[in-house]
């Protein structure tokens, strides 16, 4: 088993094959993130995904560089759909209020948390659904696009440039759909709903941050899709 565990740092195939498996453990949590800290940050972002979210930032480039970015599109694809079937169970077990029945009011309490979490947030799920799609597909997309432009003659800055314009339009979009779609003042759900100014304020702030986060992970990003490119194929 342990030998195994080596060896999938031995192919690009074993690296493509750790890679989806952390991207998996790692994506459900995301909207978890966003329900559980609405007003991350003191209220400045109004959600808390920002902590985890550099992780799939960097899985997203090592995948569209290393593998191509129509592999990286799918496999992204493929795990957020994987996180909504996570999300769309836990929203499932929230119909069945007498699961706990008999525990006391320590289980109520917990259970009566546990609902309000789960149970209605279909708009900020759904949200961040087409928000993502768009832009992993957008920030891949130009990743590749962009290599494929240089490819004889690429270099660091060219591949500094390419992660940082496609951070910036795939999270622009992401952002701005994310939160358009799940938290406009449209008289939807005043509870979740904020004002335009805090709107737009946050698709800012959360769009500089994500530059920020690709900024500080390019050393890492290069080192390690330098050395992926290096191993053999399988």
């Amino acid at each position: 088993m342990k030998n195994e565990i080596k060896n999938l740092f031995k192919t690009k195939k074993g690296i493509l094959v750790f890679i989806t498996i952390i991207y998996a453990m790692v994506m459900p949590y995301l909207t978890i993130m966003t329900l559980k800290y609405p007003n991350f940050a003191n209220g400045w972002i109004d959600f808390g995904t920002l902590c985890l979210s550099f992780i799939p930032m960097l899985f997203g480039d090592i995948l569209a560089e290393c593998f191509g970015w129509k592999k990286a599109t799918v496999i992204a694809s493929v795990v957020y759909a994987i996180q909504l079937v996570f999300i769309g169970i836990l929203h499932l077990t929230t119909l069945d209020a007498g699961l706990c029945i008999g525990f006391g009011d320590i289980a109520e309490d917990a259970t009566f948390g546990y609902n309000i979490l789960f149970s209605a947030q279909w708009r900020i799920t759904l949200a961040s659904a087409i928000g993502y799609y768009t832009g992993i597909f957008t920030n891949s997309a130009i990743m590749g696009l962009m290599k494929a432009r240089r490819q004889d003659n690429d270099n660091t800055a060219w591949f500094f440039f390419r992660c940082i314009l496609s951070t910036v339009i795939g999270q622009l979009l992401d952002n701005g759909l994310f939160f358009l779609l799940a938290m406009a003042p449209v008289g939807i759900d005043a509870s979740s709903e904020l004002p335009w100014d805090l709107l737009f304020a946050n698709i800012g702030i959360a769009t500089a941050l994500e530059v920020g986060y690709e900024i500080i992970l390019f050393p890492l990003t290069k080192l390690i899709t330098k050395k992926v490119n290096t191993l053999q194929e399988a």
